[in-house]
């Protein structure tokens, strides 16, 4: 007997259809190469967008905040915003400890951002008229709860 035969597929499909991890990893990915495709353009991948995006909201945010808001690895980071620092479209500085830095959206940056937003909005608009405006907001919210919940567990 193989191990293939020991393996009871009706349990795999039935794994492949009701497990969260799956089907979310499955749809982040689907939905991240479209972001992807779209945004390609502007000369942003998608994480890029997405650092330089909360760079700017959290207004010169030290690399730990960064990771943790974005629930990133300090070190995948790290070595995502590399490329954005060495295009010139981030400035990475010193914190008030010293020990700590602080990432600083340039004014290269802050016009690559203002290009790839309308590119944004485009992958964005295609993805809610797929899922349609009621999905969507309900999408929204459970996936808030659940971060909320998970994140409570966790005690983030």
């Amino acid at each position: 007997m193989t191990l293939s035969t020991d393996i009871n597929k009706q349990q795999l499909l039935e794994i492949s259809h009701s497990c969260l991890d799956y089907n979310l990893r499955k749809a982040s990915r689907i939905a991240a190469q479209h972001y992807e495709d779209i945004l390609k353009p502007s000369g942003l991948r998608n994480t890029q967008f997405t650092l330089l995006v909360a760079a700017t909201l959290m207004d010169k945010p030290l690399i730990t905040d960064l990771a943790r808001i974005l629930v990133m690895d300090r070190t995948t980071v790290s070595r995502n915003i590399k490329p954005l620092e060495r295009d010139g479209l981030l400035q990475i500085v010193p914190g008030q400890d010293k020990r700590s830095r602080q990432i600083v959206l340039t004014h290269l940056g802050c016009q690559k951002l203002i290009e790839a937003i309308p590119l944004w909005r485009q992958a964005h608009q295609t993805l809610q008229e797929k899922l349609g405006v009621d999905n969507e907001q309900g999408l929204l919210a459970a996936l808030d709860n659940f971060n909320k919940q998970l994140n409570q567990q966790a005690g983030v």
